[in-house]
Formats: structure tokens, C-alpha cells, sequence
């Protein structure tokens, strides 16, 4: 009953809340979105991926096993300025459009992915332009985490067919785009800053259990493309352009970020550590 209950959602739904662009217009309103909202120039969209944790499909061997340890679906997904979740997928495919997309360093560098510059050496016009990317990129993670704290059978683990499990997601899915077009987001559901920029207030779904993130795989030599690299510099000069791009916030939220990243990289290096700890203790010690 359920799988058919969700496909019917999907096929009522999709077409009014999945509105992927098909022409430069359209692409061209979804940039202006994030310019107005998050003074972010020409994005078209945050890029950002997840685990579905999923019971082992019988006969599939390692198909779904994911290097966490577990099994899953990864789900990919682009969202626009407003929250909504303009195109997912629940392969490990990537997007070919035009523009350029907003992700973080699960991502590599292209010159249609804009991710910030790596902290080691890092000047003040980095640092500002990492601010300005990451603050536009936030709108994925708090759809992510607004997705899964409203339907919390999301962050366990399904254990219904692989088909299933997608027609599922797909249907939160849809619902979640369906209840942002008709419902209003409150300031306190998502992460923001206050009114005179100083410091930035957790939206409250990080008050619940959060999701995996979805590794991307390096680029060969973890090279990012020359045109790649100079579009990043040009965006970077854009932002800190007083007459053109920058904010008057910049300067001093850019250092708020920095500390936040800086507490993200030691938790994710404490989480690895408890792992190893783990594995040792239950004597799959590799060492």
C-alpha cells in the first residue's frame, strides 16, 4: 500500500513542484533568486548530498555498502535560493548545466561547481569569498536537515525494497517542495544571521539527528580545471569590489564562518578517531 500511495504523491505533485529550468530565462531567475536573497552573483543553485541508511538488499553483494560502513542510497540534490529542491538523484551522478552551482569540499572544483578556497594560506579575500559562497550554499543543508526532521524515517534505516526506499525519499520529497510552496518558512526553522550580522543562529533542525554526507570521489591529481580556478578568482573579486559586490558585513562575519569550519573539521576528525577506536575494540583493528 505504501509504495503505491507514494508513487501516486509523485505523479500528483511532481510537476507543480519540480520546475527544473529548461531555458536561460528561467535559469537566469533562479540566479537572480540567489543574488537578491544571498547576494551570491549567477548561481543557480547548492549543491549537496546524503546517506539513505537501508537494509541490505538480498542477492547485491557490496552494491549498496557505502565506506561508512553501512548500507545506503546516496541522494544528490540542487536547491534554489528558497529552500526547494529544484532536481534530486538518487545515483551518484552529477548535473551538466550551465552557470555554476554552490557546493563545499566534497565537491571538486569545476567552472560550473564554485567551492571555497582551502583555509591552509588562506588571505582576507579568500577568506570573504569563502563567507559569500558558503553563506549562499547554507540553503542545501537546511533543506536537507528540514527534509529529515520532518520525516524522521529518513535518518534511520529503511528496510523496505531498494525501489521502494526511492519512491519513498522521492515522495518526502516532493511533499517537502509542495509545503514550501504553501507553508512560510519561520526565521527560527533555519539557520541565519542576525539582523546586524555578528554572529550566525542555528536553524532547529540541528537540534535533532543529522544525516551522512555523500563523499564525492577526488578528481584525478585533485585538480581543479585552470578556467575553474579563474572563475573562483573572479568571483572573489567581485565580492570584495566595495562598488560592485561587497556587503557591509563581510569582514567580520567571514572570521565568524572561519571558526565555524574550524569546529566542523575538528569534529569530523574527532568522529574519525572514535571510529578507529571502535574498530580496534571490536578487534577489526587493521594495524
Amino acid at each position: 500500500m505504501i509504495p503505491e500511495v507514494c508513487r501516486a504523491i509523485v505523479e500528483a505533485y511532481k510537476d507543480e513542484v519540480f520546475n527544473i529550468p529548461t531555458t536561460p530565462e528561467a535559469w537566469s531567475t533562479l540566479a537572480q533568486q540567489f543574488e537578491q536573497r544571498w547576494n551570491v552573483p549567477h548561481a543557480i543553485g547548492a549543491l549537496d548530498g546524503k546517506h539513505i541508511a537501508i537494509k541490505k538488499p538480498a542477492n547485491t553483494g557490496s552494491l549498496y555498502h557505502n565506506y561508512k560502513g553501512f548500507f545506503s542510497i546516496p541522494l544528490l540534490a540542487l536547491v534554489d535560493a528558497e529552500y526547494k529542491f529544484i532536481w534530486i538523484e538518487l545515483e551518484e551522478n552529477q548535473p551538466d548545466i550551465p552557470y555554476f552551482i554552490l557546493v563545499d569540499d566534497a565537491f571538486a572544483l569545476k567552472s560550473y561547481m564554485m567551492k571555497p578556497y582551502s583555509r591552509r594560506g588562506m588571505t582576507d579575500e579568500q577568506s570573504i569569498c569563502n563567507y559569500r559562497i558558503s553563506r549562499g550554499r547554507r540553503v542545501v543543508e537546511n533543506a536537507f536537515g528540514i527534509l529529515a526532521n520532518r520525516f524522521r524515517c529518513l535518518l534511520g534505516t529503511l528496510e523496505q525494497k531498494v525501489d521502494n526506499v526511492r519512491d519513498l525519499v522521492e515522495t518526502a520529497v516532493v511533499l517537502h517542495n509542495l509545503l514550501r510552496k504553501r507553508v512560510a518558512l519561520t526565521a527560527s526553522e533555519v539557520d541565519h544571521e542576525d539582523e546586524e550580522h555578528n554572529f550566525v543562529i542555528p536553524g532547529a533542525w540541528r537540534d535533532g539527528p543529522h544525516w551522512e554526507d555523500v563523499p564525492q570521489p577526488p578528481a584525478r591529481g585533485n585538480l581543479a580545471t585552470v578556467d575553474a580556478r579563474h572563475q573562483r578568482d573572479h568571483l572573489r573579486e567581485y565580492f570584495v569590489s566595495p562598488a560592485v559586490g561587497a556587503v557591509d558585513w563581510q569582514q567580520r562575519m567571514a572570521r565568524v564562518y572561519f571558526l565555524i569550519e574550524l569546529r566542523k573539521e575538528w569534529l569530523r576528525y574527532r568522529q574519525k578517531q572514535m571510529m578507529k577506536i571502535k574498530t580496534c575494540v571490536s578487534g577489526r583493528c587493521p594495524c
